[in-house]
């Protein structure tokens, strides 16, 4: 509903006595103009007259009647109204902490506090009327603030200011209107807590800076991933040895080919421009028939690497090699590594056998060494002691602790054992004092006779830089996944 508002009193009165003229106009010349054929004497004029000016009477005061009541409804309907409002107002900024008004005189006393005081305070706002603005709060800088504030906005219609008032970022604003029932002005205080919506600016600024941050970051370590890619690559693609990458599906089970080497199609007879995961291991026989479904099917060990010795047929004949299955995990991904090494003769049966088998250990690459059934190294080749630092122990044999030098966090003792019981053993990874940029594992084999008795154990170095790069690669990876989720 709707209400005007009069700014005079003199309008409603005008319209009353305008209304009641007319009305009284009317009924004279109406009513003079009445002759009643009972009115023949002065007396019975008189009472004529006399019932006229009752009836005036009563019509002029129901017309009034009807125009006070009006006029005193609407009035009473906008006090009623105001009243409400104001209620509603007062209600909702006591329970408002962020807005304060203040109605102020031109001495700046308080004539109206409405919300609840943003700055600590003993009483409510609606308990401040009459106080001076210097009492509004305990502390003596705030104050100072404040009466500075109020004084600049001395003679301005609307002065603005944000301070840093008792910790918080409040924004004063005062509007100035002027007064009619006195030569002053009346000043409207709004005082507006900013310190939750400056506490977000800060924050989003600051996530904004932390995001552009880490978009730099994910730059850095994309390229980094991508020059960690191509090493790696350019590492395996040299190797004679061949290297297998497969990813494991969701039951840990070897899935599609993430990467092969050229040595690795070599080795296994692949045709390099078609072939798929499922004929991979076509070609290969293990010694232990029920050792292939760790190739094909059977979710691998993951504790530790698994290695399986067999042959690769092919029409003009075989090759004997060794293949390494190790698991390796990124966090969000895992992946399942295969090195394929090709194995020399086994079996010793003669001096001129060995004779032979010595100058072969010789001419390899790899770190050799051989162990008798007293777990004392009889052989090691050249480079293995090159790996060492190309320091010979004082006589052969010797145990491994005195040909290693230097102690590393391996029991070699037990691996040598596991090997006399007949099985294959990889050492956990290491480092030779000479290559400590490259990491190593011993892959220990079980040496037997003619008559099929493990006499001596034979351990050859397998290089895992290769491994340790992909690893470092995929963990770049996961990383890098990480920080674009965050």
């Amino acid at each position: 509903m709707k209400f005007g508002i009069n700014r005079s009193p003199i309008r409603p009165a005008l319209r009353i006595s305008l209304i009641y003229f007319v009305v009284g106009a009317g009924w004279i010349l109406i009513s003079d103009r009445i002759s009643l054929p009972s009115v023949k004497n002065d007396a019975d004029m008189q009472v004529f007259q006399t019932v006229k000016g009752l009836l005036y009477v009563l019509l002029t005061a129901v017309f009034l009647f009807l125009l006070i009541h009006r006029q005193v409804s609407r009035q009473y309907n906008l006090i009623r109204l105001l009243k409400k409002n104001n209620k509603v107002m007062r209600f909702g900024l006591a329970r408002q902490n962020e807005l304060n008004i203040f109605l102020l005189d031109k001495n700046n006393k308080v004539l109206l506090g409405l919300g609840r005081w943003i700055i600590q305070r003993k009483k409510e706002l609606r308990e401040s009327a009459g106080e001076n603005e210097l009492e509004w709060v305990e502390d003596p800088e705030s104050r100072k603030k404040i009466q500075a504030f109020l004084k600049n906005g001395a003679g301005k219609k609307i002065y603005q200011e944000d301070l840093l008032v008792d910790g918080k970022f409040l924004r004063f604003r005062l509007i100035s209107y002027p007064s009619e029932n006195s030569k002053g002005r009346l000043r409207l205080l709004i005082v507006e807590d900013l310190t939750l919506k400056k506490q977000l600016i800060d924050q989003v600024a600051a996530e904004r800076n932390q995001v552009s941050l880490l978009r730099q970051r994910l730059s850095n370590e994309s390229t980094m991933l991508r020059i960690h890619q191509a090493r790696f690559r350019m590492l395996a693609d040299n190797l004679n040895e061949g290297v297998v990458i497969r990813q494991t599906d969701p039951t840990g089970k070897p899935g599609i080919i993430e990467y092969i080497n050229d040595a690795a199609i070599s080795f296994l007879g692949l045709n390099k421009e078609k072939f798929s995961a499922d004929g991979l291991w076509n070609r290969f026989m293990p010694e232990k028939p029920e050792e292939k479904e760790l190739l094909t099917g059977r979710r691998p060990d993951i504790s530790r690497p698994t290695i399986i010795e067999g042959l690769l047929t092919f029409p003009e004949g075989h090759v004997r090699v060794i293949v390494r299955t190790e698991y390796i995990s990124s966090g969000s991904a895992s992946f399942m590594m295969y090195t394929i090494t090709r194995l020399f003769t086994r079996t010793v049966t003669s001096s001129e056998d060995d004779v032979r088998v010595y100058n072969m250990l010789g001419a390899v690459n790899a770190g050799v060494v051989l162990v008798d059934s007293n777990y004392k190294c009889f052989y090691c080749n050249p480079s293995l002691f090159q790996m060492l630092g190309n320091r010979r122990p004082v006589s052969l044999p010797a145990s491994i602790s005195e040909v290693l030098s230097e102690p590393l966090e391996t029991d070699f003792e037990t691996l040598i054992e596991e090997a006399f019981s007949g099985d294959i053993v990889a050492s956990p990874d290491f480092r030779f004092p000479a290559r400590s940029g490259h990491w190593y594992s011993f892959v220990l084999y079980p040496v037997r006779n003619e008559n099929g008795v493990v006499d001596h154990v034979m351990g050859i170095t397998h290089d895992n830089t290769l491994r340790r790069a992909y690893e470092e690669m995929l963990d770049r990876a996961s990383s890098l996944a990480d920080s674009s989720n965050r």
